[in-house]
């Protein structure tokens, strides 16, 4: 196997995304100096997020949040 790296630019720098909005970007596939054979491409996405308590709360709210798994929002995958 020959080392490769992916990097994702986003049109957006500010990663800040809302229902409804494109992303639009692209993805390079850095592959050094030999070329690199492939059958297909899948591109995968996935959106999550994470509860996160303001300096004010205390108490079971706290131990709820800090105990509270990332939920899942987006989930897809397209082979091209």
């Amino acid at each position: 196997r020959r080392a490769m790296s992916v990097e994702v630019k986003l049109t957006r720098t500010d990663r800040v995304y809302r229902q409804q909005e494109t992303v639009q970007g692209t993805v390079q596939l850095l592959c050094g100096q030999q070329p690199i054979v492939y059958d297909a491409i899948l591109i995968q996405a996935e959106g999550t997020i994470s509860v996160q308590a303001s300096v004010k709360s205390s108490g079971l709210f706290e131990s709820f949040y800090s105990s509270s798994k990332p939920i899942v929002l987006l989930s897809w995958d397209k082979e091209l």
